[in-house]
This record gives C-alpha cells, structure tokens and sequence, in this order.
C-alpha cells in the first residue's frame, strides 16, 4: 500500500512539474509578447508627437498659401508610409466582370443599330414630307 501511494505521488509531482515547466514557457512568452507590444505604443507615441510637432510648424504659415501648400507636402512625405498592394480578382469575380462587359458591349452594338434605323427612318419621313409640301406649293 505505501508502495503504490509513493508511485502516485511520484506520478502527481512529475505531472504537477512538466504543468509548471508550461505555464513557465507560457509567462515567458506573454512577457515577450508586452515588451513588443509596449515598444510598439512607444514608437507610435513618438510618432504622433512627431507628428503634432510638424503639424503645428506646417500651421505657421497658415495665411501663406505657397508656404502652407509645400509644408503639407513636406508632412505627407515624413510622415505617410504608402504600400500598394496588389490585389488579386478572384476567377469566379473576373468572370462575372467579362460576361457583363460582353453584355454591356453587346447593348451598345444593338443600340447603335436601332439608332441608325431610326436616324433613316427619320430622315426618309422628313424627305416624304418635304416632297408632299413642295407638290402642294406647286
């Protein structure tokens, strides 16, 4: 009996210690984890105070339009960081956008026809008439 009780404990200390040796690792990573993220509240904070900085310069020349125009300049290009990314259109996207562009493109067509119909149409009406109203001059 003391025997397998020893074996327990011995079990539970191991157990208990590989769960302390987790929670170590865990403890070790969050704390890496609120470094990074107070370095990265830092260089923000820095930033926008960098940013007031040159803000409150730029409004100096408020009442000078060419001076105001080229600090704004001088502002966007410190402090606006431009990343283009490229976008890549799903297929089932592209092909919906082709089949209502063939769409599109075959309303023109068919509505230019009908508006040269109707432009000779027209035209031969407006001939008719002037022919009827010549005869009934003459």
């Amino acid at each position: 009996m003391p025997q397998n009780r020893l074996e327990r404990y011995n079990k539970n200390t191991g157990a208990l210690e590989l769960s302390i040796r987790d929670l170590k690792l865990k403890n070790d990573s969050l704390s890496k984890e609120i470094a990074q993220q107070k370095k990265k509240r830092l260089k923000a904070e820095t930033d926008v105070r960098r940013m007031r900085t040159d803000l409150h310069e730029a409004m100096q020349f408020i009442t000078e339009p060419n001076e105001l125009k080229e600090k704004v300049k001088e502002l966007y290009k410190n402090h606006v960081d431009v990343h283009v990314q490229e976008v890549s259109l799903d297929t089932d996207i592209q092909k919906e956008y082709n089949r209502q562009r063939g769409y599109l493109e075959k309303t023109v067509t068919s509505l230019k026809k009908q508006l040269t119909k109707d432009s000779e149409k027209h035209r031969l009406d407006n001939n008719r008439i002037m022919q009827e109203n010549v005869t009934l001059i003459a």
